[in-house]
């Protein structure tokens, strides 16, 4: 394994050690949409000391059932996979946290009119997410494995390049939303009057930005430079 340094990219090291990702994560580090900045400038975005990332990046991390390293794999695997847990994970999950951030809302918004704020981001996500997901299911991913099976040709959209660009910036999209409803929560950290559906909100949407980093670098910095890969370099 290559040693770390403030000039790797922070997509580089969780792609050398999937684990990294809980590091950054805890420190509030992009290395999904952002996963191309080098480590030294995208602590100082944040704000922190890249010593002590470094220091975190250093301690033995343990091997969790989401620690798999994907770039291996055949594309049509990883398509699965994303499919078969972060796209399950969406479905399962958007619409009854969509009723608790409206219950929350409607039960607290007078004390706490910052989860107006937080109902309005979420929803505007949730929406954007339910839609990304049909796009990639019928139409990127399909041509992801057709290029994998050595059919390169015939797409009615062109190169596989133009329907990643748009995924590409959808993702932005939602970063921008999860970095809002983060900031409005605070870091998803309960006030003190909070209640337990209150507390089990802010759980949910912090599990859902978790979810989504990797679900983003996934396709990010693993799916989509093989599938360019594979279009320019044929078999």
């Amino acid at each position: 394994m290559s040693p770390i340094t403030t000039d790797t990219h922070v997509a580089d090291l969780v792609l050398q050690q999937p684990s990294r990702a809980r590091v950054f994560e805890r420190f509030g580090i992009d290395y999904c949409c952002g996963g191309k900045t080098p480590l030294e400038t995208a602590c100082a975005d944040r704000g922190v000391d890249v010593e002590t990332v470094l220091a975190a990046l250093d301690e033995p991390l343990a091997t969790e059932a989401d620690d798999i390293d994907w770039t291996s794999v055949p594309v049509a695997d990883l398509c699965a996979h994303v499919v078969g847990h972060h796209h399950a994970y969406l479905r399962e999950e958007l619409p009854p946290l969509r009723l608790l951030v409206d219950k929350v809302a409607q039960a607290h918004g007078d004390t706490h009119p910052e989860l107006r704020e937080v109902q309005v981001i979420f929803h505007a996500t949730a929406d954007d997410l339910e839609q990304h997901m049909v796009k990639e299911e019928q139409v990127l991913f399909p041509a992801c494995v057709a290029l994998e099976q050595g059919s390169s040709s015939g797409f009615p959209f062109g190169s596989v390049e133009n329907p990643i660009r748009m995924m590409l910036h959808e993702h932005d999209e939602v970063a921008t939303g999860l970095a809002g409803l983060r900031a409005a929560t605070n870091g998803y950290e309960p006030p003190a009057d909070a209640c337990n559906s209150y507390r089990a909100m802010l759980d949910r949407l912090a599990r859902l930005e978790a979810d989504t980093h990797r679900h983003v670098h996934e396709e990010n910095n693993i799916l989509f430079p093989r599938a360019i890969a594979l279009e320019a370099h044929p078999g």
